[in-house]
């Protein structure tokens, strides 16, 4: 019998593609083994199929209906088509941590264009594995914790650009409403987080600073914590 798995020996790992690159045949009285806190999708021309939760799976045409459908198998009694199954974390990965690259651009009513840098962090977990294999996981192959900080740094920093860019609200202001800011951000972000399969659990800035020069300018002092940090 053959055994397919794979096992995450530093339990980090977000992704694992077996095979690592194109399909494998799914050889007669094969088994399928997902470990817990795994979920395991199977994969063909790009479109995610069957799912299998932890345990030992039979892999045979009842199993695997949705592969079977795809067609491409060999014709013979009992065959199924080549697939690549992504092995995908079901655990929430949380204290991820994001930051803007680039400052953000606050039009402050009195003071101007204003670059702001942001920081926080963030807890995530896979939501939806079929729309995740799609979207993310079937064009990146194996990724870790640093691959998924990046994904998500995009989608915040991206969003929010945008917030703070589009509103009318001061710097004071919105060093004063950080924690507003952060929920709002927070709803956006969700969405678009969804569009990916990936279901966002919390997110915080812990820090958002103007340029060293303004502080004293907009009223912000060192005192004020976090936010103030160099």
């Amino acid at each position: 019998m053959e055994v397919v798995q794979f096992v995450d020996s530093t339990g980090q790992t977000l992704i694992a593609r077996v095979p690592r690159q194109g399909t494998a045949a799914i050889q007669p009285d094969s088994e399928l083994v997902v470990e817990e806190g795994r979920l395991a999708v199977f994969m063909r021309d790009g479109v995610a199929l069957d799912v299998f939760g932890p345990g030992r799976h039979p892999l045979t045409p009842s199993s695997l209906p949705l592969l079977g459908q795809a067609g491409g198998g060999s014709g013979e009694a009992g065959s199924l088509p080549r697939a690549a199954v992504l092995f995908i974390s079901s655990k929430t990965f949380t204290d991820l941590k994001w930051g803007t690259p680039e400052p953000v651009v606050c039009r402050d009513p009195e003071l101007g264009p204003v670059e702001l840098r942001a920081y926080g962090k963030l807890t995530v977990r896979v939501g939806d594995p079929r729309r995740f294999a799609e979207r993310v996981a079937g064009s990146r192959g194996i990724a870790i914790n640093e691959g998924l900080e990046g994904l998500c740094r995009e989608v915040i920093v991206e969003r929010l650009a945008g917030v703070v860019g589009a509103g009318t609200s001061s710097v004071s202001d919105l060093l004063a409403g950080v924690e507003g800011l952060g929920t709002g951000l927070a709803a956006r972000v969700a969405d678009d987080f969804s569009e990916l399969g990936l279901e966002l659990v919390d997110l915080a800035i812990v820090g958002l600073r103007p340029p060293r020069d303004l502080r004293t300018q907009i009223g912000e002092r060192p005192a004020a914590g976090p936010l103030s940090r160099p």
